[in-house]
Parts: C-alpha cells; structure tokens; sequence
C-alpha cells in the first residue's frame, strides 16, 4: 500500500483576499456617492414638494379673503417661510386687478424654494 499524503486547499490565498479588496473597494468608491447624491436629490425634492403644497395654501387662503388690507404678509411652518406679495394693477370703476404672488423660502439659508403667482378681482370701497 502506498502512503500518500492527502492535501485538501482549504480557503484563500493572500492574493485572492487583496484582489477581492481592492474590487470590493473600487466598487464602494463608485457606489457610495451615487447614493448620497440620489438622497440629497431626493430631500430636495421633498422639499420643493412640501414649499408648493404650502405655497398652493397660502394662495388658496389669499384667493378666498374679501379683504386684503389685513392680510399677513409672511410667516412660518416648520422650517419653511412665507412671504406675500400684493402688486395693484389695473382698476376699471370699482373693481381692481391685483396680482397676488407667494414667495416660499428654507428658514436657515434664506434658499427660495417656490413662488407662486395669480391674479385676483378686487372690489374696492
């Protein structure tokens, strides 16, 4: 009978583990700031998103007031500001055109996030 020695290749050689780091690292390189950057583009479209549907409710509460003498000119939500905007135009009698804008702006960088503009039939007297 002969005696030969069974030699099994159990795991990796230090070259396959470097070769696999350096693949796993060019990867993540690429992959990470792909990332970050779809999540950056993502809350700043979540932002413009929530400025226009406020944007849209100041509008609507504008739109629907008899009286525009008293209307607040900016305040906040959350981290969002917003300014309004009263430009009087043409009068014909009694009644009056006013272009009505609503400007929305991020708190902490002063950043416009969204106007809006309309324009509205005034009685006036």
């Amino acid at each position: 009978m002969h005696n030969r020695v069974h030699q099994s290749k159990a795991g990796f050689t230090l070259l396959e583990v470097l070769i696999a780091l350096v693949i796993a690292g060019l990867t993540l390189s690429i992959g990470v700031p792909t990332v970050l950057n779809g999540y950056r583009q993502t809350r700043q479209s979540d932002a413009k998103l929530a400025a226009i549907s406020l944007g849209r409710q100041v509008m609507l509460e504008v739109m629907n007031r008899k009286n525009l003498t008293t209307l607040p000119q900016f305040g906040e939500v959350e981290e969002m500001r917003w300014t309004i905007g009263l430009r009087w135009q043409k009068r014909v009698a009694q009644l009056q055109l006013i272009e009505v804008s609503v400007t929305i702006s991020d708190v902490s960088t002063s950043q416009i996030l969204a106007e809006l503009t309309s324009q509205k039939m005034h009685v006036v007297g």
